[in-house]
């Protein structure tokens, strides 16, 4: 059985590419964004820093949650209408936030961003999968991933300006004025799928085989811990096991996500150039040695074994991520492409939501209190050096997940 398909001329790359990056952009800025804002709201609303931390960890679950349904509407309305419902959505959210008398109505107001922001960074996947050529997939998921690193450093440091001169809430105008923003220019730039398209007959769309997707969604959530391990464990070593103040701490943090915007385009011109699976094993060897070096280094180096550790684990999960991505976008049919993009979106945060709390868990486990600031130097070392050892045999099980998968298919 046939059917008529129909391919779009596309609008200018450079344009088309920035509105995705945009889209890529906003959520993980609206995740970062708020951490910094913590203790001005415990302050505000009076309350225990584990209840205040849901203001994170909803946004979070909601983009983990909501990112195979946000895959599935793009499939059945188009791309576009997808994205600006996706910015609709984020700004209704922020509207809440700005507005929000108590803590629990901010908490459900992040809950509807994080709807919003699913839309906007599964669409953008599977919007730069339908603009790429087959042999530029891997630089536009490389470009990509820069631009979600560009998110994740700009949301603290812009976030801690805006809290000292305006308040809390104006996080949430910046926050509603860029989805705005961002809407307008999408709607300008990227044209609907039913404009100036050439009819193309074509088999009757497949369904969707999740057996092939299901050993890259594994190795995207193993990876994906051992980032969110270095933001929530890096901070506490950087502060009480090497005394630094908060300043030089966030200077620190900002290596990571700097070396990740740097890497990121390059990542994907090795893949396009020799191919998704070997840059995939490159990538996960980088991180496997990145999370040895965290767990040896710095009780040789201190700061500098950090900084060292750093700079070989960030450019191998760029890499990781721009082959692994495209590995599964590439063969993907346009009419599934927003499923498969929520499939892969969603594992990433699951990982990123494991970092979060399983390893923080056994962070504080390793260090002998939960109170870290009462714990020994020693004691902080050697959580550090525990979860990092964890991670190493995450990254195992991510190579042999893969391998498998591989075998599987053939």
């Amino acid at each position: 059985m046939t059917t008529t398909a129909y391919v779009g001329r596309k609008t200018n790359p450079f344009w088309r590419f920035a509105a995705l990056g945009i889209a890529t952009l906003l959520p993980t800025f609206g995740m970062s964004i708020s951490n910094v804002a913590l203790p001005t709201l415990s302050t505000a609303f009076a309350a225990e820093l584990t209840i205040v931390q849901w203001v994170v960890s909803a946004y979070l679950l909601a983009l983990t949650l909501f990112s195979v349904l946000a895959g599935r509407v793009s499939d059945s309305i188009g791309a576009k209408p997808s994205l600006l419902l996706g910015y609709a959505v984020f700004l209704s959210g922020a509207l809440i936030c700005w507005g929000s008398q108590t803590l629990w109505m901010l908490i459900a107001g992040r809950i509807v961003q994080g709807v919003g922001a699913a839309f906007l960074a599964v669409v953008a996947i599977a919007l730069a999968k339908q603009s790429s050529v087959n042999n530029s997939i891997g630089r536009a998921m490389g470009l990509l991933g820069a631009m979600t690193a560009v998110g994740t450093a700009l949301g603290p440091s812009v976030g801690g300006i805006i809290i000292e001169f305006f308040g809390w809430r104006s996080l949430f105008v910046l926050l509603g004025a860029s989805a705005v923003g961002g809407a307008l220019f999408s709607f300008l730039v990227l044209r609907d799928e039913n404009e100036d398209r050439v009819p193309v007959v074509r088999n009757a769309s497949p369904t969707v085989d999740l057996v092939r997707y299901v050993a890259p969604a594994i190795a995207n959530s193993l990876v994906a811990v051992i980032m969110m391990t270095t933001f929530i464990a890096g901070p506490f070593y950087l502060t009480y096991a090497l005394g630094y103040s908060e300043g030089a701490v966030g200077l620190v943090m900002a290596v990571g996500p700097a070396i990740s915007i740097l890497s990121g385009f390059p990542s994907g011109v090795l893949v396009d150039r020799h191919g998704a699976q070997k840059v995939t094993q490159i990538g996960l060897g980088f991180v496997f040695c990145g999370a040895l070096c965290f767990a040896f280094l710095p009780n040789f180096g201190a700061l500098a074994g950090y900084i060292v550790a750093l700079v070989v684990l960030t450019p191998g999960y760029q890499m990781f991520l721009s082959a692994n991505n495209t590995a599964v976008m590439s063969n993907v049919a346009d009419s599934r492409r927003g499923f498969v993009s929520g499939l892969l979106n969603m594992s990433r945060n699951a990982g990123l939501i494991i970092g979060a709390t399983v390893i923080a868990t056994i962070f504080t486990i390793g260090a002998g209190t939960s109170v870290l600031a009462d714990a020994a130097a020693d004691s902080i070392g050697n959580a550090f050096q525990l979860v990092f050892f964890i991670n190493a045999g995450l990254i195992v099980l991510a190579f042999i997940a893969l391998r498998f998968g591989v075998a599987r298919r053939r």
